[in-house]
């Protein structure tokens, strides 16, 4: 039994999530500004309570006069990534509330939830990838940090994941070791 109170399927294989868990830093206590994303995501970029910054349901965009943990880092000599779901506003090049107006140098981004293979924003230009949703993330974010690490630059990266939003699809790569499974949960 979860602490939660779930139990979780005994046919789920999830090693790493296992060692993790047994042999690092937990952490099962929280804080979240809102129960959705947007507002929480803006929490988290202005260190601000949703009522103070005006986000208050998902898909409204952060006001552009704002300042986020990305500007306020830049000015400490940090350059800054965003990779995954933004979804506090357009993620198109002229929007006042893109990541790069928000303070990112680099930004691979999706105006909402995205899923495998998913078209995303590359500071601003429409860009397809081929893959699973989380994997295109990590890799596009690990690439960034890999550079600005050989360069001995500071940095912040802010990843924010697609998954688990429903309705998310499996890469055909993760069905895999459940062939002989229902598909219906």
């Amino acid at each position: 039994m979860g602490r939660c109170g779930l139990q979780r399927p005994r046919h789920l294989r999830t090693p790493n999530l296992d060692a993790a868990a047994a042999e690092g830093l937990r952490f099962d206590r929280f804080y979240a500004a809102a129960p959705i994303c947007s507002p929480t995501r803006g929490s988290v970029l202005t260190g601000r309570h949703p009522n103070r910054y005006g986000v208050f349901s998902w898909g409204h965009p952060i006001r552009p006069q704002e300042v986020t943990i990305a500007e306020a880092l830049k000015t400490a000599g940090y350059t800054t990534g965003h990779f995954g779901k933004w979804h506090l506003g357009s993620v198109r090049t002229k929007s006042a509330a893109n990541p790069g107006a928000s303070g990112f140098d680099e930004w691979l981004s999706a105006p909402n939830y995205y899923d495998n293979h998913p078209t995303l924003s590359h500071r601003g230009r429409a860009r397809r990838i081929r893959g699973e949703s989380s994997v295109v993330t990590v890799d596009a974010a690990l690439d960034w940090i890999g550079k600005q690490a050989e360069a001995e630059q500071p940095f912040l990266a802010v990843v924010w994941f697609g998954s688990p939003h429903t309705p998310h699809l499996a890469h055909y790569d993760f069905l895999k070791p459940y062939a002989n499974q229902s598909r219906i949960v």
